[in-house]
């Protein structure tokens, strides 16, 4: 399933921190960002936002492996947005943050759901899974 535009700069907002209950992110930490996700993106100095939207809607293109979900490498995104690590280095709320993500997949775009499930350790566990539930 493919995600829609407005989600996908919706989420972008979210990798470089334009959000409250997400960690600001420099330039050279969007890179980083993307390449703790093996992806292969350089952030070249444009508007930061924009910026990692228009490489969502690139991954959003990729092949997905069930019609339920989006591409891998989105899931993927999601899932590293999630970090525990990030977090805790910039005393921000796992809970919010993850409340951010789920409104902004949820009422703009996917009618299956994602169970989206905080664990204690540094990713999202059950991202993948059908039914939109917080546990």
């Amino acid at each position: 399933m493919k995600l829609r535009d407005y989600t996908l700069e919706q989420l972008g907002e979210l990798v470089v921190g334009d959000h409250e209950h997400f960690p600001y992110r420099s330039s050279s930490n969007i890179t980083r960002f993307f390449s703790r996700c093996d992806l292969p993106f350089v952030h070249d100095g444009t508007t930061r936002r924009w910026w990692a939207g228009e490489r969502l809607k690139e991954l959003n293109n990729l092949g997905c492996a069930s019609t339920a979900f989006p591409p891998d490498a989105i899931l993927t995104v999601i899932n590293e947005l999630m970090d525990i690590d990030d977090f805790a280095k910039h005393n921000l709320s796992r809970g919010a943050a993850l409340d951010a993500v789920v409104n902004h997949l949820t009422a703009k775009n996917i009618r299956t759901g994602f169970v989206c499930k905080m664990s204690d350790r540094r990713h999202l566990s059950d991202i993948n899974r059908p039914s939109l539930a917080r546990r």
